[in-house]
């Protein structure tokens, strides 16, 4: 401001209203010029035409204000598109998943039957079938009838019939020899039943063991023979050493019951006992009644049993 109040002071009045006519007188001669740019700029970007301007690849132009201002312009004037807005997503609501039934559901199954055997879930193999036997018939050469009675067995009627236990069986589709019952009816050989000779009661003859024998051992077998009256049955009766006559307790005595035969073999081992053993025979008849009196009373001596294997000596 000083200096332009000094420079006032130094010029004359007149040069300074010069200046400032010259200065009007530009503008006033400027602003048409721009005024018809400015129209004709108006008129461009009015046209239908679009311009497109494709920028360089790697080259960044900084842009001045004023190109700032006319390309909005520009783009707002020549912006002729309009935006379509496009509704709104339709929003379905959420379908709720019901929680699983607590409930167990029963699902009905297919049968499958199988057919198996007990062979065939262990692995064996399956038997084979044999051909029937042929069903057994009774001799049709015997004719005579026999009643089995009490206490009998085929052997006792074989005997009576001079035949075998074996025979009969077969004769009359037995199966085991020894089963029979009382009452039973059978076939059997001949034309009558033999009469059942009286038994006769003679005397007796010891064979085996000898009397009073010694050194019968603790093991092994041991045979009793003799001769005496013929009778369908036999008692074998055995006395242990420490047995007393005098009071016949038949808790004590041991019985062995055979048929016809007049001798008998027994385990050793079934005697336990060591020393002096007493023994007799009585015959019975069919009713296990005895027939005849007993034979005498024969003994051995016998060593004691010994589990161990080692014997304790002769009995005294």
């Amino acid at each position: 401001m000083n200096l332009i109040s000094a420079m006032k002071k130094i010029l004359p009045g007149w040069y300074w209203t010069l200046v400032f006519s010259l200065f009007a007188l530009g503008i006033g001669l400027l602003v048409p010029s721009f005024i018809d740019q400015f129209s004709q700029r108006n008129s461009a970007v009015s046209q239908p035409d679009t311009i497109t301007v494709t920028p360089y690849p790697t080259q960044q132009v900084t842009s001045t204000p004023m190109e700032v201002a006319q390309a909005a312009s520009a783009t707002s004037v020549s912006a002729t598109a309009t935006n379509t807005l496009l509704p709104p997503p339709t929003l379905e609501p959420p379908t709720a998943t019901p929680f699983p039934s607590m409930t167990p559901t029963i699902t009905p199954t297919q049968s499958i039957f199988v057919n198996v055997t007990i062979e065939g879930i262990q692995g064996l193999p399956t038997a084979t079938l044999l051909p029937e036997e042929a069903a057994c018939e009774a001799r049709d050469d015997w004719s005579l009838e026999y009643t089995v009675q009490d206490n009998e067995t085929l052997t006792s009627i074989a005997n009576k019939f001079d035949t075998w236990a074996q025979t009969l069986a077969e004769g009359n589709c037995i199966a085991d020899v020894n089963v029979i019952r009382a009452g039973q009816t059978i076939l059997v050989p001949g034309d009558s039943i033999p009469v059942e000779p009286a038994i006769v009661c003679e005397g007796y003859t010891l064979l085996q063991p000898i009397n009073n024998a010694a050194g019968i051992p603790s093991t092994g077998t041991i045979t009793f023979n003799w001769k005496g009256p013929r009778a369908p049955r036999y008692l074998l009766r055995l006395y242990p050493p420490d047995y007393d006559f005098s009071t016949e307790n038949s808790d004590e005595w041991i019985d062995y019951t055979f048929d016809l035969r007049q001798n008998n073999s027994l385990d050793l081992t079934d005697l336990p006992d060591g020393g002096l053993w007493h023994w007799e025979v009585r015959p019975l008849d069919e009713d296990f009644v005895q027939a005849c009196p007993g034979s005498p009373l024969w003994s051995f001596n016998k060593d004691e049993y010994d589990p161990s294997g080692e014997g304790l000596g002769f009995g005294g």
